[in-house]
């Protein structure tokens, strides 16, 4: 599978001589609302990878795997709180990790946002119907 390669530590793997623009156009589809069904299932594995990958991998290349694989399509209090929980765990045991750290910052303030948003039009979507 894919997902299986992208974290491979084969060093002759089918990722391993791939640059940057590979991994963003392969990674493109990951975060699709309408893949959500095949995908949830790995989302909770992305939080016990991505550091390696930060630690492993050139900033650029980290980046886009986090950007690309992060899960994005749920902004309930429970998936916010995975990503709350993966930075208190690295500020703990690994603070100087500031590029990660930076990126669970801007995506906790970006699921609060959406959260705020999808509420937002709830209330008017319940407005509309009286």
């Amino acid at each position: 599978m894919m997902w299986d390669a992208y974290f491979s530590s084969d060093k002759e793997g089918m990722c391993a001589d791939w640059g940057l623009h590979n991994y963003q156009h392969s990674m493109a589809g990951w975060n699709q609302v309408t893949h959500r069904e095949f995908t949830e299932k790995l989302q909770e594995d992305f939080f016990g990878k991505i550091r390696e990958i930060v630690n492993s991998k050139g900033m650029f290349v980290a980046k886009a795997y986090y950007h690309s694989l992060s899960p994005k399509n749920h902004s309930d209090e429970a998936s916010i709180g995975k990503y709350r929980a993966l930075l208190a765990e690295i500020e703990k045991e690994d603070p100087d990790c500031t590029t990660l750290i930076k990126l669970i910052k801007t995506s906790i303030e970006q699921l609060e946002t959406q959260e705020k948003c999808r509420e937002s039009s709830k209330k008017w979507l319940a407005a509309q119907k009286k």
